[in-house]
């Protein structure tokens, strides 16, 4: 696939004025048009942490009902049922951990993700998302998946110029020979998802795919890493 040169704005949702999938949301994609733009980049939008952070999100699969512009849309029992069945492998872990109404939220969710993404392509812009390369802990995916993660070891990053101590993150790390057995369903769930949602994406940390800095989960420091 190649792409003709061009340029775009790396603007989270919340950053709009209101935060919120609304009008705002909808003059950002025309001022992108006059500016000359064809790509909205975001950061994840996902259930952000406590402390705000989208990186640590409580599910690698849902859609922040935060930025929702209509939080009391009328939602069908019919609704639910459709959206169960179309997000079949990450729905029942979303409504075990959290409840059933968080379903709707998706359903709310989803419909106007869907309306401001059409209008985008109407006029031009695609959209360009973020997928962090670890999840939270306690997160809807370590909870459902304990399987899929290692439990003595940490995430972080080795101590350099800036960060004498490192970085202690606290996310689980992967446990690949779990993933590889089932196939990496898990991780092709996660991308299906994220396309279903985007354009194109962006990893953030990608390289841990390939090498991770590994913290005991007794370590008080990142410099005890490996």
């Amino acid at each position: 696939m190649s792409f003709p040169r061009s340029s775009g704005i790396l603007l989270h949702p919340t950053s709009l004025p209101g935060g919120r999938l609304g009008p705002e949301a909808y003059r950002f994609v025309d001022w992108l048009v006059a500016a000359g733009q064809s790509w909205w980049q975001l950061l994840p939008i996902g259930p952000p942490d406590p402390a705000g952070s989208p990186y640590a999100s409580s599910s690698a699969f849902a859609g922040w009902t935060g930025l929702l512009a209509d939080p009391d849309a009328a939602v069908s029992a019919a609704d639910v049922e459709r959206f169960r069945t179309r997000h079949a492998y990450w729905v029942g872990d979303l409504a075990a951990t959290v409840g059933d109404n968080a379903i709707v939220g998706q359903v709310r969710f989803e419909r106007e993700w869907n309306a401001l993404r059409a209008y985008a392509h109407q006029r031009g812009v695609d959209l360009i998302g973020d997928v962090p390369i670890y999840v939270a802990r306690g997160s809807v995916d370590h909870v459902a998946h304990p399987d899929l993660f290692l439990e003595d070891e940490r995430a972080g990053a080795p101590p350099d110029a800036l960060g004498p101590q490192g970085q202690l993150w606290g996310n689980p790390l992967y446990a690949w020979p779990a993933h590889r057995a089932e196939g990496y369903r898990w991780w092709i769930e996660r991308f299906r998802r994220t396309f279903e949602l985007f354009d194109l994406a962006r990893v953030d940390h990608f390289r841990g795919f390939v090498a991770s800095w590994a913290v005991p989960a007794t370590a008080r420091s990142a410099k005890e890493g490996r």
